[in-house]
């Protein structure tokens, strides 16, 4: 219990550091919302009264005031661009990214854990290089370059998958998730099959490994 209410004690202090700078960083960035809102050609009496409708002409203490108010209340806003509340854009934005996740993650199981473990197995060789090696080009790439070259390979050349839209049956939910979920699982998979390697390596370095082989038993039992 001491233990998670100190743990509490540090996320508090983060959580509203991340706030203010969020806050900050929103504030120090050019540009007028009440501008960019109306346009150029709006009227200074116009500009004045969506700043005053947008709170942003007030102090910026108590702009910061309403904002941790509104996050503690779980309203973030409205979005400026979509003109929709943020918590309604993130909320309808949810499922799919829960299931990218999930996609990218089982993506990622499948090809680090086999070559991460693989790689330990074969210490030293060239199954060991190419492992390493790919896993260094899987991290090293970034997300959307590999979607890029996914898409213009399965999506525009030979047409297997779509290139946009999720879907609305089950089917074409799955088809929609293929790529996005490779793209993103090819990048963890190259940390999963570094971490893999590492953490068999460790267990073949134990004691009980080598009692086990002293013993005669075959390697696949150890």
């Amino acid at each position: 219990m001491r233990h998670l209410s100190r743990r509490l004690a540090q996320i508090v202090p983060t959580v509203l550091g991340a706030l203010v700078l969020v806050f900050l960083v929103m504030r120090v960035l050019p540009g007028d919302p009440a501008i960019s809102l109306l346009g150029t050609a709006a009227t200074p009496e116009a500009v004045a009264v969506l700043r005053r409708e947008l709170g942003v002409d007030r102090p910026l203490p108590a702009q910061f005031g309403a904002y941790l108010a509104g996050v503690l209340r779980l309203d973030l806003g409205q979005s400026l661009a979509l003109r929709a509340p943020v918590t309604l854009l993130v909320t309808d934005a949810m499922p799919h990214t829960l299931l990218l996740t999930l996609g990218g993650t089982l993506v990622a199981a499948a090809i680090g854990v086999p070559l991460g473990t693989a790689a330990a197995l074969r210490r030293g060789t060239w199954l060991d290089y190419a492992a390493s090696t790919g896993a260094l080009l899987g991290v090293s790439a970034p997300v959307f370059v590999s979607g890029l070259l996914l898409l213009l390979t399965f999506s525009l050349h030979w047409r297997v998958f779509p290139t946009a839209g999720a879907g609305t049956t089950p089917a074409e939910v799955l088809r929609a998730l293929v790529l996005p979920s490779i793209a993103t699982g090819l990048f963890l998979a190259g940390v999963v099959s570094r971490i893999t390697r590492s953490s068999v390596l460790q267990m073949l370095g134990q004691d009980y490994t080598r009692t086990a082989r002293a013993k005669g038993l075959a390697e696949a039992a150890v």
